[in-house]
């Protein structure tokens, strides 16, 4: 079985080099791969996460607005607040 057996040194220490190095390069490529995919998943998951605030704070929003709607047709009695009201809790649901 024929085998390469470097006539000097110096080349068999580049090659014991480059065949340790070898699996480590490739690890990192790996590791740069994975982390770049982790944050685009990161980066969607705070998007996503942000849209969820925003539709709370607009439901929130929409509560305080029918509240305080409810509360003025009680007191005062007119019909356009019950009708803003209504039209506020149509939009809620």
């Amino acid at each position: 079985m024929p085998f390469y057996r470097p006539k000097s040194f110096l080349k068999l220490v580049l090659i014991g080099f480059a065949v340790v190095m070898l699996p480590l390069i490739v690890a990192l490529i790996d590791a740069t791969i994975r982390v770049d995919r982790i944050a685009d998943q990161s980066q969607r998951t705070v998007s996503r996460a942000v849209q969820v605030l925003q539709g709370s704070r607009t439901l929130a929003e929409q509560a305080i607005a029918m509240e305080r709607y409810i509360k003025q047709f009680q007191v005062l009695g007119a019909e356009s607040l019950f009708h803003a009201y209504v039209e506020r809790h149509d939009r809620f649901q």
